[in-house]
């Protein structure tokens, strides 16, 4: 079911800044619809970055459309989660600059949904708040895997069940591969095929000093990657 959220940081606001967020200039529309507690934590204004972001968003995406975009991920999120956080351990950091990156980047999805929902076009009018088929899809392979998973993880080698399991026995079992560094000490869980984290492998810091990257693959962090590729469409 999908969830809309009324707007309510623009009550207290006066009639010009009213009339920005449903002006003739798209990109001072979008900016206005950014929450103010954000966009005080961003030094008064967002990153060069996030303003390109919109404006390449907005060749071929409507304004109500990233203002609603906007509004849920902010509520459905970022309204009650902390807008900054320091590089700790295997915590990646980001900054408010970051959030508001991701309140406005478009959805990871080949079929150009919003955040699993369908928008309506000129040729399919009645396809708005309809579930993308290509999301519905992954989530039900990532179900899928996740419930074989679980129901092969429900016997153990020795054929009997994980509630019979003695305290050492679940201590010692592990449903995900662990990191060996540090004398086998650091345990943070790993991707196949590696066998110890980035922090483990001395992996370069990313440009955006917040992230390490496997320098085999990439010269930056997955985020910015993403970023780039996003702003290349």
């Amino acid at each position: 079911m999908k969830t809309f959220y009324e707007r309510t940081w623009d009550r207290d606001q006066c009639a010009e800044c009213r009339r920005a967020s449903v002006g003739s200039d798209a990109l001072r529309a979008v900016l206005a619809s950014l929450p103010p507690k954000l966009v005080r934590a961003c030094g008064g204004g967002v990153s060069h970055e996030v303003i390109s972001c919109i404006r390449d968003q907005l060749s071929y995406v409507p304004v109500a459309v990233l203002q609603a975009r906007i509004d849920r991920r902010w509520w459905g999120r970022w309204a009650t989660s902390p807008l900054q956080r320091e590089a700790e351990g295997n915590r990646e950091a980001y900054r408010p600059d970051d959030v508001a990156l991701w309140l406005v980047e478009p959805t990871s999805c080949a079929n150009r949904c919003e955040d699993g929902w369908l928008m309506a076009s000129a040729q399919e009018p009645g396809a708005d708040d309809r579930p993308c088929p290509v999301c519905a899809e992954v989530r039900a392979a990532v179900l899928a895997e996740s419930a074989r998973e679980d129901d092969f993880d429900d016997v153990d080698s020795s054929g009997g069940a994980k509630s019979d399991r003695t305290v050492a026995e679940a201590v010692a079992h592990r449903s995900f591969a662990e990191c060996s560094g540090s004398g086998g000490s650091c345990g943070a869980p790993v991707r196949a095929p590696h066998t110890q984290c980035p922090a483990c492998l001395d992996w370069p810091w990313c440009g955006c000093g917040r992230r390490r990257f496997d320098p085999a693959v990439s010269e930056v962090c997955v985020a910015c990657a993403d970023r780039a590729a996003a702003a290349s469409r």
